[in-house]
């Protein structure tokens, strides 16, 4: 486990991750002591607890529509899969019909040059 010292909101914190972490938990603390100070600013002078609780409610609220969307990808490119899997599957029946036509014909034509014969 690594000890940090982060700075969010203005107020240092000591935190505590596992070895190799340090790097993202300093990462996110940057964001959410962005967001809190961005809170601070425009709302004038909230308390400490009130612009945690709303730049955790934002963030959450952020990281909700995300993984909505991230849903909404996965489904549409399992539609588009599906379509693109049914679009082979009309074009190689298609080619098939071609070549089974294409064959018939043959014969046909061979059984034709066969009758005169």
């Amino acid at each position: 486990m690594t000890a940090l010292r982060l700075l969010i909101g203005g107020r240092e914190y000591d935190l505590a991750c596992d070895d190799g972490q340090e790097t993202h938990l300093k990462n996110i603390a940057r964001t959410l002591d962005q967001r809190v100070r961005t809170l601070g600013e425009a709302l004038g002078k909230p308390t400490e607890s009130q612009l945690m609780i709303l730049a955790a409610l934002m963030l959450t609220d952020e990281l909700q529509d995300a993984k909505k969307e991230v849903e909404q990808l996965r489904h549409d490119i399992q539609n588009s899969s599906q379509s693109f899997e049914r679009n082979k599957q009309i074009e190689l029946e298609n080619a098939i019909a071609l070549t089974i036509n294409n064959i018939a014909d043959r014969i046909e034509t061979i059984a034709g040059e066969l009758e005169r014969v």
